[in-house]
């Protein structure tokens, strides 16, 4: 894993990066948050034992894509890399901040075997395995702050990357059938869930907590790393794609075809687009 350190000693970023977190504060005593390093997450692993030392947190994001040129339509989970001590400008710029560091093969079954419980476990944990080994290295320089920084994913990819059963928070312990729940939530942790797989069978783990008791995460081969508190929503898939192209607008579009005939909804929506 040379991409961070290729990222800090890179020129082009020498005006553009910070190397220690850092709290900056507004003339009405405010906490100014801009950069990934000015945030509460990256003030939290400031240590005393590692000064002297350049944080380098790895900013990680996956999504699945189906690439379908010589490979018979499989799927593969494309794997992002970033560092967070480069400005925010920079990482909205098209500069080489993020750079494509794997593809992760999803295994192809038949229809027969897709809702097989051993083939989904399978294809989870293999899931987790090769992400342990990519980042095998960065392991010894875990041993006191969490190197790993946020993992940006949709929903589907929070749900593989923690462990946790479809439908259920990655998040929190509320209910899938009481998700807002009745006051605040008691929030998922490495120890706890840890705790609970040692405990409890199968069939209660995956009925009162959502949780797969047969996948070893891999935030479990890494020290000082929680992956309940990592993981990060992906803002143009949940957000943009999801809360305003998959929804608000197939709704306007319902709306538009009972308002009107269908070719001038159609008209309509060619405005709208």
């Amino acid at each position: 894993m040379s991409t961070g350190s290729q990222y800090a000693f890179k020129p082009d970023f020498a005006t553009e990066i910070e190397y220690v977190p850092y709290q900056d504060y507004m003339d009405d005593n405010k906490c100014c948050y801009k950069n990934f390093l000015s945030g509460d997450w990256a003030w939290k692993q400031v240590d005393p034992e590692n000064h002297g030392s350049t944080f380098v947190p790895l900013i990680i994001g996956s999504d699945k894509t189906m690439v379908s040129v010589a490979t018979g339509h499989t799927e593969y989970h494309l794997l992002y890399l970033s560092i967070g001590n480069i400005y925010n400008r920079v990482q909205h710029a098209h500069r080489n901040g993020v750079v494509l560091v794997g593809f992760l093969a999803i295994p192809k079954s038949t229809k027969e075997h897709l809702d097989d419980k051993d083939f989904r476990n399978f294809c989870h944990q293999m899931f987790h395995s090769s992400l342990a080994k990519i980042f095998e290295p960065v392991k010894l320089n875990m041993t006191v702050p969490d190197v790993l920084g946020p993992y940006i994913a949709n929903y589907p990819e929070q749900v593989a990357f923690s462990g946790v059963v479809q439908n259920w928070c990655p998040k929190c312990l509320n209910n899938c059938k009481n998700l807002d729940g009745d006051g605040l939530p008691l929030l998922l942790c490495r120890q706890h869930t840890n705790l609970l797989v040692q405990e409890l069978p199968h069939i209660h783990l995956w009925h009162e907590y959502g949780i797969i008791q047969e996948v070893i995460p891999l935030m479990n081969d890494f020290p000082q790393a929680d992956i309940h508190k990592l993981l990060s929503p992906d803002i143009l898939h949940q957000i943009i794609k999801g809360t305003f192209k998959d929804h608000l607008v197939d709704w306007v579009e319902q709306y538009l075809l009972l308002m009107h005939r269908a070719s001038y909804a159609a008209e309509i929506m060619d405005d709208i687009d």
